[in-house]
């Protein structure tokens, strides 16, 4: 757990969100940043990052993925 808490200091301006999500172990991180944290190629790359840091995974989606009822 050290390790995540010292990776907040490694996050842009754009990225602290996700580093305070991941800070407090919740759930899931609701954004509409689309360039930086919710798109098909930051995800992949940042759920790795997480994941070689030993870090919690929160669900990071949007709004309209959160409340759509047959995206899953």
């Amino acid at each position: 757990m050290w390790k995540c808490r010292q990776s907040v200091k490694c996050f842009s301006g754009s990225q602290i969100p996700v580093a305070l999500v991941v800070h407090h172990r919740m759930d899931y991180l609701l954004t509409w940043n689309y360039k930086h944290i919710a798109n098909a190629r930051m995800l992949p790359k940042l759920h790795q990052a997480l994941k070689d840091l030993g870090c919690w995974i929160p669900i990071i989606c949007t709004l309209e993925e959160m409340l759509d009822d047959d995206a899953y």
